[in-house]
């Protein structure tokens, strides 16, 4: 019986895998690999004992988390691919509340989120892209069709 061949991976998820791999090189610079491991020092950063250990996103039926996005102020954002909803906590608080619902605006799923500078909240769906204000006000939708 013939060995079964893997299925060879796209070239999107190829360029993905390597552009996290890339990222991740940045993040621990050039010298993390260059040196034995018993010479490496790995700065000592204490754990922050006044954050959560676990994030609720929602208890109802059907969120899938996906996609999640946190500030540089602190808020998550966590879009669901299940109900198309997006939800909003901090990262000081264990639970979390929903911001956007995707039935409100026919979005049956959200992939995807990012939060600009300026406060505004992009949600990624299979059919476009949401745009919401902090307050979650739908302020623009794009490439939906009607």
């Amino acid at each position: 019986m013939p060995t079964p061949r893997c299925p060879r991976p796209s070239r999107l998820a190829t360029i993905a895998v390597s552009a996290v791999l890339a990222a991740a090189a940045l993040l621990h610079g050039p010298s993390a690999g260059a040196q034995p491991a018993a010479e490496r020092q790995v700065p000592s950063q204490p754990g922050r004992s006044d954050l959560p250990s676990t994030y609720v996103v929602s208890e109802e039926q059907g969120v899938l988390p996906e996609g999640i996005e946190v500030t540089p102020a602190g808020r998550i954002y966590v879009t669901s691919s299940g109900t198309g909803d997006v939800h909003v906590g901090s990262v000081g608080s264990a639970t979390m509340r929903t911001f956007a619902r995707g039935s409100e605006v026919g979005r049956s799923s959200a992939l995807g989120v990012h939060a600009d500078a300026r406060g505004r909240v992009f949600v990624a769906s299979p059919s476009g892209v949401d745009v919401y204000s902090s307050d979650g006000e739908l302020l623009a939708r794009r490439g939906h069709c009607r």
